[in-house]
């Protein structure tokens, strides 16, 4: 059966052709309801409806133009035969009894549509019709399955004479000349992190949404490629004008970008390929649209990306060298967020000004990653401490859509981790004690010595001893255990690992004698202390 729908808003035309075309199909396992035609208002609906001769008619009741009662009689008048389905909203009881007395079949609230009621509205339509022939024509899923494949064809090179292009245009109803053509790529932005990827919805409403708006404009036509990625073609024909040609372009965009936002909360940014004079160019054309676009990652979302939005020709590239290595170490070490902050916006403008191909700013980032956690190895900082559990796979990196969100969360890391060392430590500490509870954190592991410790800082082992008791009431050997005891611990509580395994990476190389220290320190065994987790 072929079904008409008519309604003023886009959002309600494409739910229900989703509908339709997916839901409706999933419950009854057939295609028995195909959409043949589409219209916003009652005029246009009234215009089409001899040409399209659809089996059912479903249409809203309150529209510009003409409204649905208008439509009800005209149609009832016009083709008797064809059922009427009204769709209304709360406040449309007037119009729905009025198309009720009319000739209307049945009606639908909006506000509770559903995939079953709908179904269930057209086969009561239906029933009237088992005695009529069905239709056979081209209807708009056939001809949206067709344009896809052939625009993918027409933009991959598979089509390049004119006359074969121009006959495919005809046909499948597509307002657009095979001559002077440009590609047009539209990319979501944050795609990864909007949990997209299975929405069909989302992708049937893109299409549908900037389908209109360039059949509203009769300058080009709409495929869906891949995930996050879309494709147009558009015609300039017998324009020459360069402006004009930019001010469609532009005006193009606006009107997408404005719908993507307002209907469907989408940001989306666009590559532009070269205007094609001849079919045959129009492959190389999309082909540089698809490279202009890799360089999305560098700018913000929103962007439109032309030629001159190339990546760095250079290859000699050393974003994190061993000086900034050194003084972004210094400023952890040293606790000063803002120095950190600093040394890495040097880093990301200097990625983001030489904008290299993806895997190495990629490497530059696992450089980042690798200094991270260095210095939490270092500094006996548990990985849990400073990453959230989703972010401990490394895949997590390259889920990123922009260099911005990755420069964020690479510093909010660096944040973390300052906080955390200034969180264990006693504040207005001497230099000389702050060096020696550096050097501890960052060898407590190892064989460690009160004397090897004040060497190492060039003070004499008395003196550091002295330090210990004035600023930190605490012996160096006992502050040494509960270094060691406090790592233990957060092994067990972290990491799935034998006990003397632990024992061995708290620094402790007699394992009776760690298993004293720790009861001595928790209250517990390590057995007793997992069974307590």
């Amino acid at each position: 059966m072929n079904v008409m729908i008519v309604d003023d808003e886009v959002l309600m035309r494409t739910t229900l052709k989703y509908m339709l075309n997916a839901e409706i199909p999933a419950l009854t396992g057939e295609r028995k309801f195909v959409l043949c035609a589409e219209a916003s208002n009652g005029k246009e609906a009234l215009d089409k409806l001899t040409t399209v001769r659809p089996d059912i008619l479903l249409s809203d009741m309150k529209m510009p133009e003409m409204d649905g009662l208008l439509l009800c009689e005209q149609a009832n008048r016009l083709m008797p035969q064809v059922p009427f389905i009204a769709l209304s909203n709360y406040d449309d009881y007037q119009y729905v009894r009025g198309a009720l007395k009319g000739g209307a079949v049945d009606y639908l609230l909006k506000h509770a549509l559903t995939p079953q009621s709908l179904l269930s509205a057209l086969e009561k339509a239906a029933a009237g019709l088992q005695d009529r022939p069905v239709h056979s024509r081209l209807t708009d899923n056939n001809l949206v399955a067709l344009r896809q494949d052939f625009l993918i064809h027409l933009l991959t090179g598979f089509y390049s004479d004119p006359a074969e292009i121009r006959a495919h245009f005809n046909v499948l109803a597509l307002p657009l000349e095979p001559i002077r053509m440009l590609p047009l790529l539209m990319c979501i932005d944050d795609y990864q992190t909007r949990d997209l990827a299975n929405n069909n919805l989302i992708t049937f409403s893109i299409v549908n949404i900037v389908t209109e708006i360039l059949t509203d404009q009769k300058n080009g036509a709409m495929c869906h490629i891949s995930n996050e990625k879309y494709a147009m073609v558009l015609s300039f024909g017998s324009t020459r004008s360069e402006r004009a040609i930019h001010d469609t372009i532009q005006n193009t965009i606006g009107r997408i970008t404005f719908c993507m936002k307002k209907f469907l909360n989408l940001s989306v940014s666009f590559s532009l390929g070269a205007l094609s004079i001849q079919p045959a160019d129009l492959p190389a054309s999309y082909r540089q649209a698809e490279e202009n676009l890799c360089q999305k990652f560098y700018y913000e979302p929103g962007s439109i990306f032309t030629r001159e939005n190339g990546t760095s020709a250079s290859s000699d590239f050393d974003f994190l060298s061993i000086s900034r290595e050194n003084a972004l170490t210094e400023a952890v070490l040293q606790r000063e967020p803002h120095k950190a902050h600093h040394l890495l916006d040097e880093i990301f403008s200097d990625i983001r000004r030489q904008k290299p191909p993806l895997p190495v700013t990629q490497m530059a980032f696992t450089d980042l990653l690798g200094l991270l956690n260095q210095i939490c190895k270092k500094q006996a900082v548990n990985f849990k401490e400073i990453y959230d559990d989703d972010t401990l796979s490394g895949q997590y990196l390259y889920d990123f859509q922009s260099l911005s969100t990755v420069q964020e969360w690479i510093a909010s890391l660096f944040d973390r981790l300052i906080d955390r060392l200034q969180k264990r430590e006693v504040p207005e500490l001497s230099l000389y004690m702050r060096q020696a509870l550096n050097y501890i954190h960052e060898h407590f592991a190892e064989p460690l010595s009160q004397s090897g410790a004040a060497s190492r800082i060039h003070i004499s082992s008395v003196y550091l001893s002295k330090l210990f008791r004035q600023e930190l009431n605490v012996s160096f050997p006992d502050y040494l255990m509960q270094v060691r005891l406090n790592h233990a611990a957060h092994l067990l509580r972290s990491e799935n690992l034998p006990i003397r395994e632990v024992a061995a990476k708290s620094g402790f190389n007699d394992y009776i004698y760690f298993l004293k220290c720790f009861k001595k320190k928790m209250g517990c065994t390590p057995t007793e202390y997992l069974k307590r987790l």
